[in-house]
């Protein structure tokens, strides 16, 4: 017995010895938390989020900003690391002498911040904002006119498929309008109707110091300017209509409400470069 006790000590002592160091966890990137069998930054993924949450907030560079826009449940998204102005598919922001202008653009399907939907570009414009609701009109290019054709700065109104409303019983002649020579005739508030946007964040204006960052884009580090948008708006039906209308086709498009609806939603976490 006395010549066992020496072996089983060896063995235990080369058993511990030959174990492995478990080295498996989760390791953070600008994109999240991924597993990692092998050489683990954190054991456990809620480390890993707590963390990795924390670093990528105070140490971003220019984002990562995202958008998505939905129009009749079509999706247009777009997503990157840096809202460079300068990119063909970047979401940024800008607020100065109380103008936040919000650009949301993904004209690039090759660029890799391109995600869905095709090409679209949408600007959104609101004075004296602040966090809470606010009303932001909307202007925009590409497929954003098919949807909704008075996005279009170039339409101004010329046309009766410009008009929209957010109620779907109300007429143009119960608002005060009438048609006159191409145009809606009125108080001017539907020219450019403000939606109630709920912002979250201002944002703040940050520069990064390091010159090298500059070169990529990424030289704004503030926090993003974020918000939403979920409604549903209301068109009159013009499927009916001559090609081109008749004046008393037109005239009578005065009482007919509004039915054909678009639904709306918009969200974004953008870069704020000025």
């Amino acid at each position: 017995m006395r010549n066992l006790i020496p072996i089983l000590l060896a063995l235990v002592v080369l058993s511990s010895g030959c174990d492995p160091e478990d080295t498996s966890g989760y390791n953070c990137t600008p994109e999240g938390c991924f597993a990692d069998p092998a050489n683990a930054q954190y054991l456990t993924l809620e480390d890993c989020l707590s963390a990795c949450d924390e670093e990528n907030n105070t140490n971003q560079s220019g984002g990562p900003w995202s958008f998505e826009i939905k129009l009749n449940g079509n999706t247009y998204a777009a997503a990157g690391d840096c809202g460079n102005p300068g990119n063909y598919s970047t979401g940024y922001a800008t607020l100065a002498n109380g103008l936040m202008t919000i650009n949301l653009k993904s004209l690039d399907p090759s660029s890799e911040n391109y995600i869905s939907g095709g090409y679209i570009s949408m600007t959104l414009t609101c004075e004296n904002p602040f966090v809470g609701v606010n009303g932001f009109t909307i202007s925009g290019t590409d497929d954003l006119i098919d949807y909704l054709p008075n996005s279009s700065p170039a339409s101004l109104y010329a046309t009766l498929e410009s008009a929209w409303m957010l109620d779907n019983t109300t007429t143009m002649a119960e608002l005060g309008y009438y048609y006159l020579n191409g145009y809606w005739v009125g108080n001017g508030f539907y020219t450019y109707p403000n939606l109630n946007f709920n912002l979250t964040s201002l944002g703040t204006y940050e520069v990064e110091s390091d010159p090298s960052a500059w070169a990529n884009g990424c030289g704004y580090i503030g926090e993003n300017i974020e918000g939403s948008y979920n409604a549903t708006l209301y068109f009159q039906d013009l499927s009916s209509l001559s090609a081109p209308p008749t004046q008393e086709e037109l005239n009578a498009m005065e009482n007919i409400p509004f039915t054909v609806p678009l639904e709306i939603e918009v969200s974004f976490s953008v870069t704020r470069v000025l």
